[in-house]
């Protein structure tokens, strides 16, 4: 759709730091990126096009926590993103990037009895600009939340594992949009068999 994109460069650099201690763990990373053309894609009338902008600089703090217990798995990821347009002299300098959550935060908690598995995800999605410019607050995607809940049972018949799996996602039908005017579902539902043969 664009016939002079350019393709991307980037410098960057990532320091992460891991600490385990018997079945739990704690991640803590951080990612700095200074990108020329960045590729992003924006809303031309009724399409979406690919466009260059000049100079990006994204930074990224990622926080990952999990534990583990004898029928329990709890966890919890944090990420914080700075996104900043730094094409000097253009239009939008210093302008938070558009369609980039400034924070993503998530916990699950999951059950497992004998074969039965329950699990619970809650996330919770920050604002997003959608416009370079940043002037009209009308046009800011807001915060969201999702809770997922996931029920699955496995049992064997013959030389087969066979996994059923039933899942509500948008439990609480929040009403969000992952891009905006493109509304997301609100409750839904999902039932899959998964069959794994074993010779």
């Amino acid at each position: 759709g664009n016939k002079n994109l350019k393709a991307e460069e980037s410098k960057g650099f990532e320091l992460f730091g891991k600490l385990e201690f018997a079945d739990h763990y704690c991640k803590v990373s951080a990612y700095k990126n200074k990108i020329e053309n960045l590729i992003h894609w924006c809303r031309v009338t009724n399409y979406w096009r690919p466009e260059n902008i000049g100079i990006a600089e994204i930074s990224n703090l990622e926080v990952d926590l999990q534990m583990n217990f004898k029928t329990v798995t709890c966890g919890s990821s944090y990420l914080q993103t700075v996104a900043y347009d730094k094409t000097v002299n253009g239009d939008f300098y210093d302008k938070y990037l558009p369609f980039i959550p400034k924070s993503k935060y998530q916990v699950y908690w999951e059950l497992k009895v004998n074969n039965l598995a329950t699990k619970i995800n809650y996330a919770r999605v920050g604002k997003q600009y959608t416009t370079p410019d940043q002037l009209s607050e009308e046009l800011v995607m807001p915060a969201y939340d999702l809770t997922d809940v996931e029920v699955s049972y496995l049992f064997k018949w013959k030389k087969i594992d066979v996994r059923i799996v039933g899942v509500v996602k948008n439990i609480f039908n929040e009403n969000y949009e992952l891009y905006k005017y493109m509304p997301q579902p609100g409750r839904n539902w999902q039932l899959n068999f998964n069959l794994n043969y074993k010779k």
